[in-house]
């Protein structure tokens, strides 16, 4: 079996959990210990009419200045997502932006939460229109774009259905849970389509789903780990910490029990 060093790999925190300008929280995130930043195409800073030349310039130099990278721009416009007329435009709009932002940032992955199947066998066209409109988008601004739901065997026949080499996987532990999947047994699926890997943790009692902090939910964190060292997986772990109360002492222990998992 071969066994990467995960520690190599570039750990992002997921700014929107953290409610902090963006200069706070790449002060925080070098402080804790994380390589770069994981950034929502909604956040107010970014999404702004103000955010041209000069304000992507000086975003830039401030990540510089912290040792950071911008590793990732975040779509998604929750679990309806592009299952409903009423939100599958802006979902591909604001695609088709991250991708061209993203270009700009040089960032190299845009990661786009397609939302929850009602039917996890079959594709609709529409759907599938969507997706090739984003991949024609990815592959002209040179970004993949890493999709991603709680239905893993579905995503993987969305994307093995198109083909397109700028198309991959995110691995959402947290959602994988909600979707009563086990996020290990994602990680085997998934084996070679992943860009991305959301690391955040869940537990699922009936219809309810909660978050809990990364370790002591049903995500099986490390188990994913050890699976992604199996499989030489090179693309980032993103962490995030939506929907726990701290965010900032959520993120420093999500950043401390990652680095046990991977050094263990």
């Amino acid at each position: 079996m071969k066994h990467q060093n995960l520690a190599a790999l570039i750990p992002l925190l997921a700014v929107e959990p953290l409610g902090l300008n963006l200069r706070d929280v790449a002060q925080t995130a070098q402080k804790l210990g994380y390589g770069g930043l994981a950034v929502g195409i909604g956040h107010p800073e970014i999404n702004a009419k103000s955010f041209g030349h000069t304000a992507r310039r000086h975003f830039k130099q401030i990540l510089g200045a912290h040792g950071l990278v911008l590793g990732a721009l975040r779509v998604g416009v929750g679990k309806s997502g592009a299952f409903d007329p009423a939100t599958s435009q802006k979902l591909l709009d604001d695609a088709l932006t991250a991708c061209d932002l993203a270009h700009q940032l040089q960032t190299p992955l845009v990661s786009v939460y397609i939302g929850e199947p009602a039917d996890d066998q079959n594709i609709s066209g529409d759907v599938a229109e969507i997706v090739r409109l984003l991949a024609v988008r990815a592959d002209r601004t040179g970004v993949v774009v890493a999709l991603s739901c709680g239905q893993s065997q579905w995503l993987l026949k969305l994307i093995s259905s198109i083909d397109a080499p700028c198309l991959a996987a995110n691995l959402d532990s947290a959602r994988v849970v909600a979707a009563g999947g086990s996020p290990p047994q994602a990680a085997e699926l998934l084996a070679g389509r992943m860009a991305l890997w959301t690391c955040a943790d869940a537990i699922r009692t009936g219809s309810t789903v909660q978050i809990t902090p990364l370790g002591s939910g049903r995500a099986a964190g490390q188990e994913v780990v050890r699976i992604l060292k199996n499989q030489d997986y090179t693309g980032p772990i993103v962490v995030d910490v939506r929907d726990l109360p701290h965010p900032v002492q959520a993120a420093e222990h999500s950043r401390n029990q990652l680095q046990q998992w991977i050094f263990a």
